[in-house]
């Protein structure tokens, strides 16, 4: 099989590797398409020490199951998070899951931009999802960076009457407008700074409205921090239909950054 591997900032090789091969409580899966997180491309614009396998952001179908895996089948289509969580350490008793020994350490064998992956037993059973037959893989590649989105909103201890400034409309950025906007923030962003893109994102106040706030929406209700998450997420727009998911799954919820999908063919 393909697959990519970084060694320099101008050397990002497409290589002829072995296919994984699986233990019983593992999946082999192949992979459909893969998000470029910034955390990729950070790799190489900063010279990261070679050779490291790039993507994470992944969706794909399971071609092999080991016999001890009974919760996915054969030829289900996935989504798959690269790295889980201990659970019992000290910075996973405290929600700080990416601190996590146990969290760096793991990882899906060899990458997201290759056609084939192991995920490991671990990876089975936390941070591997049914892609729902509704999502195209694409948009099921938007899960990890909107769990990350969804993570923060509920980090944050908003009470009624705060202003929420979300700095940039980036692909995040407007995630995270859809992730406030999905838990009772209201009001309109639009992007600034010249360049004649004044007014693109702008996203309308409910009920009509129209005042002017910047990047900027207001609260209207409020959950603690340190509670209890609120109930599922219903957001309208197709590509953030993956928000059931991450409410099946809180492992999920404290991921990256999609900017361009590739497609495996």
């Amino acid at each position: 099989m393909k697959a990519v591997t970084y060694y320099s900032y101008d050397d990002i090789r497409v290589e002829n590797t072995t296919v994984p091969s699986i233990t019983d409580h593992e999946l082999l899966v192949k992979v459909d398409g893969c998000g470029l997180c910034g955390s990729d491309i950070m790799k190489i614009v900063q010279h990261a020490s070679p050779p490291v396998k790039l993507g994470h952001e992944l969706t794909g179908t399971i071609v092999e199951k080991g016999r001890e895996v009974s919760n996915f089948a054969m030829g289900q289509r996935v989504i798959v998070a690269h790295h889980v969580p201990c659970g019992i350490c000290h910075y996973c008793k405290h929600g700080n899951y990416s601190m996590c020994a146990s969290f760096k350490a793991s990882n899906i064998d060899p990458c997201g931009f290759a056609e084939y992956i192991r995920v490991p037993a671990e990876h089975v059973q936390h941070t591997t999802l049914p892609l729902p037959a509704s999502l195209s893989a694409e948009e099921g590649s938007f899960v990890e960076p909107l769990a990350c989105c969804v993570r923060a909103v509920r980090r944050t201890p908003l009470l009624p009457g705060d202003s929420v400034v979300v700095m940039g409309l980036g692909s995040i950025g407007l995630l995270m407008v859809q992730a406030f906007k999905a838990v009772g923030c209201v009001g309109e962003t639009r992007r600034g700074g010249g360049g004649g893109d004044e007014g693109r994102g702008r996203l309308r106040r409910p009920g009509g409205g129209g005042h002017e706030q910047g990047n900027r929406t207001r609260a209207t209700q409020a959950f603690p921090p340190h509670t209890a998450p609120p109930p599922p997420l219903r957001i309208t727009r197709r590509s953030w239909r993956a928000l059931g998911a991450i409410n099946r799954a809180p492992t999920m919820s404290m991921l990256l950054n999609t900017v361009i999908f590739v497609y495996m063919v």
